[in-house]
């Protein structure tokens, strides 16, 4: 049996994403294959994965003396491909059919002390050349190998190309632990974390998670504006973004003061040198004064945590403070949208949103997908905290944000009154 190894901060705040003890969100990909597949060298490269990266290979179990949840790391896992025929006459039926057996295998992965690896990968076959190659993972380990990265490296393997080693999420968690206990570290969080005692949350959801609401497109925004704002104030759109959810807060709730938690990872998916490093999160806090620019505000956020060389300190410490709203972001560069698979061609699922089970979300949580010149957010939320006509004004206000970082600047009061006048 390999060494035990307790849970860190950011694994414990990802369970309690669910009000759950036991258990864990999980991330879902998938990817649409057309033409001929060797079904053999899929679960090769399946395979390969497994053995080279150690988060495929975790376990959590419980310890019965002390009630606590462990993991450790297998030596070795073996994966037999799963294949699976779709039922139904059209591809909508069969896509339906996808969905719901997809959910049900998912199911498996989700309690987490068990003893069993926490993800399954199925292929689904809508015909001889037709299939969906889909693979979930617990979020708790899902940084450790992001899910698109995951599909993208057992792509390029079964395209026989050469990748570098994944790093060790093992050696992650250790460093993690270093950071626990490193005086300097804790020195350096203290500022921090005293400076968001003072916070009040702008809406009371000490009540969300209590129904199982979907996962959805909140809104898509053409950046390509935006992207001339960001390469002109020497910054990325992730920050962009960052700022951009602020401000929407702030204008849907009627608020001058918003506290997101942050995940955020270089994970562009044609990229290969970005693949297997981590998610890293922090707590970011912004306060508005009326006056206040937007476009001045958004460089702000580039210089506000800390700064370059300390990004990793905070990590498992600050993002455990109490917020409602969770960013996370991931870029995928300019990735083509058909992928070369041997004979085959594969393309990611446009759907994404229909294919994710539906889960008690006890917070708002916004993912932002930067893709070309688009950034699209999908978010899940509890449906009886978010009505229409929030969910309406926060739209709008992402609209309106991007307009004013794209183009002519506004002050804070303009950007709110706008918000406003535009959800009546």
């Amino acid at each position: 049996m390999g060494e035990k190894y307790r849970l860190f901060g950011v694994q414990e705040f990802t369970i309690s994403l669910t009000k759950g003890k036991d258990t864990s969100l999980f991330s879902p990909g998938g990817i649409f294959i057309e033409g001929k597949l060797n079904l053999e060298k899929l679960e090769r490269s399946i395979q390969k994965l497994v053995n080279e990266s150690d988060a495929m290979r975790f376990v959590f179990e419980r310890d019965e003396t002390t009630n606590t949840i462990y993991q450790r790391v297998l030596d070795s896992y073996r994966y037999k491909l799963d294949v699976r025929d779709l039922v139904g006459e059209t591809k909508e039926e069969k896509e339906e059919y996808l969905k719901k057996d997809f959910y049900k295998a998912t199911e498996k992965i989700e309690y987490l002390p068990d003893g069993n690896v926490k993800w399954c990968c199925i292929l689904y076959r809508y015909s001889d050349k037709e299939y969906g190659l889909w693979l979930a993972m617990s979020h708790i380990l899902a940084d450790g190998l992001s899910i698109a990265n995951a599909i993208t490296r057992i792509v390029l393997r079964y395209n026989g190309i050469p990748l570098p080693p994944v790093s060790s999420y093992l050696e992650y968690i250790k460093e993690q632990y270093k950071l626990e206990t490193n005086p300097e570290c804790a020195k350096l969080r203290e500022p921090v974390i005293e400076s968001l005692k003072s916070y009040v949350p702008p809406v009371d959801y000490s009540e969300m998670g209590r129904v199982k609401s979907y996962y959805r497109e909140l809104v898509t925004l053409d950046i390509t504006e935006l992207k001339k704002f960001a390469r002109a104030n020497k910054m990325s759109v992730f920050y962009c973004t960052l700022f951009m959810f602020h401000a929407a807060i702030a204008a849907t709730y009627n608020a001058k003061d918003s506290l997101i938690g942050v995940a955020v990872g270089i994970r562009k998916l044609k990229d290969k040198l970005s693949i297997g490093e981590f998610l890293t999160g922090y707590i970011d806090r912004n306060t508005f004064s009326e006056d206040s620019s937007l476009q001045e505000m958004a460089v702000k956020c580039k210089y506000r945590y800390l700064d370059e060389s300390k990004e990793d300190i905070a990590v498992y410490d600050t993002i455990k403070q109490g917020t409602e709203f969770i960013l996370a972001y991931q870029n995928f560069g300019n990735a083509p949208k058909k992928i070369k698979m041997g004979k085959a061609v594969a393309k990611l699922y446009d759907n994404i949103e229909k294919f994710i089970k539906p889960i008690n979300w006890a917070s708002l949580s916004l993912d932002a997908y930067e893709s070309g010149d688009e950034l699209a957010l999908m978010a899940g939320f509890d449906d009886e905290l978010f009505d229409d006509e929030t969910l309406n004004r926060m739209k709008n206000a992402f609209i309106i944000a991007n307009k004013g970082l794209s183009g002519r600047d506004m002050s804070f009061k303009e950007y709110c009154e706008l918000v406003k006048s535009s959800s009546k």
